[in-house]
């Protein structure tokens, strides 16, 4: 007997069963997207953030204020500074990693090929998306720590 010709046994699904199951099948049906527009705004917000860097790093004149900093003092300085832009390239790098392009190919009667392929891609977009926040985050912290460094303790210039 093919599984067509099986009887159905059991009860009908109540209402409510059958929200939670087309809910679950939408948003299954969504999730790729949504890492992959996840994805694109952690590209903005790096970017804006690396513009307003810039900005407050040649503003800030940071160059005047090495020239009286000392030996290996000005060195941890430079590091210190760069450090967020570093992070936020990883950043960049690990979002844009979520978009790799790629063909894939799956029979439109095996939904065991389906569902392998959506877990390979979630299984694929999904850490690199969470790297990639992270990455983020350590940049705002390491900013946050070089505005304290330099408000506070930064020798300034004549």
């Amino acid at each position: 007997m093919k599984d067509m010709e099986r009887p159905i046994r059991g009860y009908p699904p109540q209402p409510i069963d059958t929200f939670w199951t087309e809910f679950g099948l939408d948003r299954l049906k969504k999730t790729i997207e949504s890492l992959e527009n996840a994805a694109k705004q952690l590209v903005s917000i790096v970017a804006f953030s690396q513009t307003v860097y810039f900005a407050g790093i040649s503003f800030a004149d940071l160059k005047k204020g090495l020239v009286h900093s000392l030996g290996w003092g000005k060195w941890l300085i430079v590091i210190a500074a760069l450090s967020p832009i570093v992070c936020w390239i990883l950043s960049l790098y690990w979002a844009i990693r979520v978009f790799k392009p790629e063909e894939f190919k799956v029979a439109p009667d095996a939904p065991d090929e389906a569902r392998a392929l959506f877990i390979r891609l979630r299984n694929y977009k999904a850490p690199r998306l969470l790297w990639s926040y992270r990455a983020l985050l350590v940049g705002f912290i390491c900013l946050g720590v070089i505005l304290f460094l330099y408000l506070g303790f930064f020798p300034q210039p004549p």
